[in-house]
């Protein structure tokens, strides 16, 4: 530490980047973020500068500095533990690692704590955990968000298992917190590595990292001694990529980045309406299987990211499950509609001639659970986008707890209290649709269809035979009026004159109004009610009748196969051949 000291030193001295050697006496962005302009090396801040830089100015106010130590366990060694200690203060200027209190955040109260890595560095001994602790429990107390941020080389030896048990401590302190709803961000900085790393950060709502920040549970020295380490490894951008943090974000943007995130899950903005609206009937009785089938699927038609940055003001994306991965078929994250802020999760289905498959792993269907919890935590609606070709069919995936992750998603959306509305915007297919899909609402775009299986996978197991899918299309019953007929769609949103692909934003349009309404009529609801109304809804979905009814439809069923046997049913032709619906632009409607 003394030698990184120095080295911040001899750089304001001398006034240039120790990364790429570029002065930085005339530059803005070092001055005022200590941030190079050439590299975009970002240099050390000590826990004061970081309170002055990220809350409103002069709003910190310490808190915590009478609680101190030196020596729990007078710990042996070459040099006295106390000596580092005070020598430490003298340096640092800090009396330890944890530096806390409280200030305002464009005018609203946070708690605010920060892990100096200048001081022993960043180490957590029984002061600052102590320290932490009463960071989390006052935040929870004053129901005002927590940020923390983090430099940090783990836990401090030479205070020994106590030490270590400051973990714990911080965990139980933490519970507080979670009971109230309280949300808390952290953001790392360089370095952030050791047993802080894998304690209450991991646990954290929201995590961001700065660039080329080193991040990891175990030191890079320890995992060099057993092995070569790939370059990019142990960085932010290495964790983000396997879904481990949320988002890396350069010191100039953080705090409006910040800003945007405690907005939304802090928001007390709820859509009410004043009155019911009543909706004209549209005739959708046109709708054939086969012809909506390729238009689900035109190339052009709108992706759930297109519809997502058509319809909300503010979208704030999360990354992974915590677990390791980071699947792209799903996108998860915070947004503004209407004024009201949501959590959406969208299933992206990627054009034929993209290198993702476009399949559901197990690592996207927690990451869609992990959005649903944070929905859960915050009292926030969901609002699903169901575009998939289906779960990951792969013996990895299988292996890495497909079934599982799958059946605890759909609990999960099915047990959430708060408003859950499902958009069918494509082809929907099997049970990676419906564990998403089990909503309070569910909204079939006019062109979009909803099935047990794809069409061509039905009739290679009925016929062993592709070419029959445009029959089998017919008798799965998927488009989004048959969806409707059986109970399952709620409602069906009108698309433009020539389908979706033809006008995205007036696609979005339809669909954005559509949602709206819904969540004004849900939010009038008790969320008990709610959810023992969608309860009773899935609890009778495809109900069974009486049997003297089952013996009539079995006797009227027998009855018309034996009359198509003299009189059999004419398929209807296409105005085109199948395979020129895919991409063109004419496709009827």
């Amino acid at each position: 530490m003394k030698e990184e000291d120095r080295r911040f030193e001899q750089e304001d001295h001398k006034g240039s980047c120790f990364a790429c050697s570029a002065n930085l006496t005339d530059s803005r962005l070092f001055s005022s973020f200590r941030v190079c302009h050439s590299c975009g090396h970002h240099f050390h801040l000590s826990g004061p500068q970081w309170a002055n830089f990220l809350l409103d100015k002069d709003s910190f106010q310490e808190d915590d500095y009478t609680v101190s130590g030196l020596d729990p366990i007078s710990f042996g060694g070459p040099r006295n533990y106390r000596e580092n200690i005070i020598d430490a203060q003298k340096r640092s200027g800090l009396s330890e690692s944890a530096y806390t209190g409280h200030g305002t955040f464009f005018g609203h109260e946070v708690v605010f704590a920060v892990l100096d890595f200048s001081f022993l560095g960043g180490s957590m001994g029984i002061v600052s955990g102590e320290r932490l602790a009463r960071s989390f429990e006052r935040a929870a107390d004053r129901r005002a968000p927590l940020i923390t941020v983090l430099s940090t080389s783990g836990i401090r030896m030479r205070e020994g298992l106590l030490a270590l048990m400051q973990i714990p401590r911080v965990m139980a302190a933490r519970q507080k917190l979670v009971r109230r709803r309280v949300p808390h961000i952290a953001v790392l900085a360089d370095p952030t590595t050791g047993s802080s790393y894998a304690g209450f950060v991991n646990l954290a709502d929201y995590i961001i990292a700065e660039p080329d920040a080193l991040i990891g549970f175990s030191a890079l020295r320890v995992i060099r001694e057993r092995e070569t380490v790939p370059e990019g490894a142990h960085t932010a951008e290495s964790h983000l990529e396997k879904g481990l943090i949320d988002a890396i974000i350069p010191r100039h943007e953080l705090q409006p980045f910040l800003g945007q995130i405690l907005d939304l899950l802090t928001s007390s903005y709820e859509l009410r309406m004043t009155e019911k609206l009543s909706i004209p009937p549209r005739d959708f009785s046109s709708l054939e299987a086969w012809p909506t089938v390729q238009l689900s699927r035109h190339s052009n038609r709108p992706s759930t990211y297109d519809l997502i940055q058509r319809m909300v003001t503010v979208y704030v994306e999360i990354h992974g499950d915590r677990s390791g991965s980071d699947d792209p078929s799903i996108t998860c994250g915070f947004g503004l509609l209407g004024g009201e802020a949501v959590v959406i999760i969208g299933q992206v289905r990627f054009p034929e001639e993209s290198e993702k498959t476009g399949y559901i792993s197990a690592g996207g269907f927690r990451k869609a659970r992990r959005a649903m919890r944070l929905a859960r935590k915050f009292n926030l609606p969901v609002i699903s986008f169901l575009d998939t070709k289906g779960a990951d069919p792969s013996l990895a995936s299988e292996e890495n707890g497909m079934a599982a992750a799958l059946t605890n998603c759909a609990e999960a959306m099915l047990s959430l209290e708060v408003s859950t509305i499902a958009v069918v915007t494509g082809e929907a297919n099997a049970e990676s649709a419906v564990s998403m899909g089990i909503a309070d609402r569910v909204l079939m775009f006019q062109n979009s269809v909803y099935g047990v299986i794809s069409p061509e996978e039905a009739a290679k197991i009925l016929y062993q035979d592709v070419s029959q899918a445009e029959e089998v299309a017919e008798s799965l019953h998927i488009t989004a009026l048959d969806c409707y007929n059986l109970g399952i769609a709620d409602e069906i949103i009108q698309e433009p004159d020539e389908g979706a692909h033809m006008n995205h934003q007036e696609a979005a349009y339809f669909l954005r109004r559509a949602i709206v309404r819904h969540l004004a009529e849900l939010a009038s609801q008790r969320s008990s009610t709610r959810l023992r109304t969608r309860r009773r809804r899935y609890r009778s979905m495809g109900n069974s009748r009486s049997r003297i009814r089952n013996v009539a439809e079995r006797s009227v069923g027998k009855l018309v196969e034996s009359m198509e046997e003299y009189f059999p049913r004419r398929k209807k032709p296409l105005k085109r051949p199948a395979d020129e619906y895919i991409d063109s632009s004419e496709i009827p409607f």
